[in-house]
């Protein structure tokens, strides 16, 4: 609807100035209507010099059946690039 054509017309508009990088942070607590955004934004926007940078924890993946089918619609139109993050050891966070 109009929300999603807003949000792809600042998206282009920012794009015109300088390639984008938009980070959606744990995702994994996104709601439906997020979710449907995100697989507009991937599908509208593909042509653009821009990157959505997504991250999530994996755990929670199974749990979450409108997460795991938008990144596999994603996946499927060649648009998704998985970068598994092994957990940080106590030596490494210190």
């Amino acid at each position: 609807g109009q929300l999603f054509q807003a949000v792809l017309g600042l998206l282009g508009q920012l794009a015109d100035r300088a390639p984008v990088l938009l980070i959606l942070d744990d995702v994994h607590w996104a709601d439906e209507f997020s979710m449907k955004l995100l697989a507009t934004i991937s599908r509208r926007t593909r042509k653009l010099p821009m990157m959505v940078l997504v991250t999530l924890r994996l755990e929670e993946l199974q749990a979450l059946p409108v997460l795991k089918r938008t990144l596999r619609e994603i996946e499927q139109d060649g648009l998704l690039t998985t970068l598994t993050l092994q957990a940080l050891s106590k030596d490494d966070t210190l």
